[in-house]
This record gives C-alpha cells, sequence and structure tokens, in this order.
C-alpha cells in the first residue's frame, strides 16, 4: 500500500504529505529520514498508496466473512479472493482485511473474459473501465475496480 514518489519543483515535505492525505512525520519514519532530511526536486521516496479503493476492516469476535461482506455490501467471492483466502479458511478476531469502499465495485477476472463483457457486468463503457485501471490486461484473477458514477 506504498508507493514510489518523485519530488516535483518546488514541493517540500508538508505539501507531499497534503498531497498523499498523511503527515510529513509518518512519511519521513517510512523512508527512515531523519529531521535533518531536505527535500530536492528529483528526489524519490516511498509515500503512502491512498487510492480510496479498499478500507481495513478489523474482524469481530463472531464475525464471518458473509456477515462481513453484506455488512460491507460487497460479496463473499470478492471479499475472498482481495484478501487471498479460501473459503474454508478461518478468520480471527483483530484480523484485518480488505474491503472496497462505498462506491466501489470490483469483479476479479476469469478465463477468457473480454473488455466488453466486463463494462456490461457493471453496466458502463470499455472506456470508463480503462480509466479506473491502470494495468488493464485481462489475465485470469485480475482485480478490475469500478468508481461508481455517483461518488
Amino acid at each position: 500500500m506504498f508507493k514510489i514518489y518523485k519530488v516535483a519543483e518546488g514541493e517540500d515535505m508538508d505539501s507531499i504529505a497534503t498531497k498523499f492525505s498523511t503527515t510529513a512525520d509518518e512519511i519521513m519514519e517510512i523512508n527512515g529520514f531523519d529531521r535533518s532530511y531536505r527535500v530536492d526536486t528529483g528526489n524519490l521516496m516511498i509515500v503512502p498508496n491512498n487510492n480510496l479503493i479498499f478500507s481495513r476492516y478489523v474482524v469481530k469476535k463472531g464475525d464471518t466473512i458473509y456477515e462481513i461482506a453484506k455488512k460491507m455490501k460487497t460479496d463473499t467471492a470478492t471479499l475472498l479472493k482481495i484478501n487471498g483466502l479460501d473459503a474454508d479458511d478461518y478468520i480471527y478476531p483483530d484480523q484485518e482485511i480488505l474491503v472496497p469502499n462505498s462506491g466501489i465495485e470490483i469483479y476479479v477476472t476469469n478465463s477468457g473474459d473480454t473488455l466488453t463483457e466486463v463494462a456490461s457486468k457493471f453496466h458502463t463503457t470499455k472506456d470508463k473501465i480503462v480509466a479506473n485501471n491502470d494495468h488493464l490486461i485481462l489475465a485470469t484473477d485480475q482485480l478490475i475496480v469500478y468508481k461508481k458514477e455517483n461518488n
């Protein structure tokens, strides 16, 4: 959930932190920078990838994947896939799992899927699917993201 960022001209640690919805202290800690670190144009640093696609859900005692999926308005197959779980895997209290944020739909591709078929599943166009996904190759088990337009 991190990415490498190249510092643009005129940026300082605070402006970079604001851009990625974090704090300067967090960026400095992630990168192992001390207080004397000076931000220069072109420097590379690791920043949080706050892509607003997923949130973390902390499993509570008695939770099941089915109940979490229902509560988070998604389906069990999606939760299992995005968390690398099998249907017979156990989840435990205090375990963190990823859940799609509100307004985000997720589809996990199957062998032979086409962009037209995926767009049809989301009731949208191929262009909008492409715009929502950086690396779209339609390989089996690829996560396809669709951000609903009303959000």
